[in-house]
């Protein structure tokens, strides 16, 4: 059985009711491997507390699906190094506790929804666009967010910040043993 799990609830006396109740795999929302990126969507939760959930569910042969969201606030180069850090050294732990990769790491590709922070960006930055439209697409949401967050003026900018989101998503969902990546549109994981 599988659930879903805050890293920074995952402690010795949550593992044992987990055990008991025949859980094999837990979710994490990791989100970024990066400190900065944390604090500025608000986790409420450290990469420190990220690695040590991941640990302590290796160590009682618990396996982890590590899901990251890249393309958050304040992403940088450096950012997705301490991403691609994280995420590599939560798979050296799998190996040694499980004997195995974990079964996912994931590179989610930040998606905009209706009523979250980052809508709410984009509609007050293009309200005409998004005051009452009810059919929104992926690509052009995600676009028009990278507007507002990085001050991207062109679809150039776009597309190369767009392409290094993917390559650094390729990267990590090779990291575990299977993937399923979300947020993401056929032409940028080609």
């Amino acid at each position: 059985m599988k659930i879903f799990a805050r890293a920074n609830r995952i402690n010795q006396s949550i593992i044992d009711l987990l055990k008991r109740i025949n859980i094999t795999e837990v979710a994490i929302g990791f989100e970024s491997g990066s400190e900065e990126v944390l604090k500025a969507i608000n986790k409420n939760c450290t990469s420190e507390q990220n690695i040590e959930a991941a640990e302590i569910l290796f160590r009682n042969k618990i396996d982890t699906v590590a899901s990251y969201v890249l393309g958050l606030p304040g992403e940088t180069d450096e950012t997705l190094e301490k991403t691609l850090h994280q995420a590599s050294y939560l798979r050296e732990l799998a190996i040694k506790y499980l004997g195995h990769p974990p079964q996912e790491i994931i590179g989610n590709l930040i998606e905009i929804n209706p009523g979250s922070y980052a809508f709410r960006e984009i509609l007050h930055a293009f309200p005409e666009k998004y005051r009452e439209n009810d059919i929104l697409g992926i690509k052009e949401t995600q676009d028009d967010y990278f507007k507002v967050k990085y001050g991207f003026t062109t679809d150039k900018e776009i597309a190369v910040f767009r392409a290094k989101l993917a390559r650094y998503s390729k990267k990590l969902n090779s990291l575990g043993r299977y993937t399923y990546p979300a947020g993401w549109v056929l032409e940028d994981m080609l």
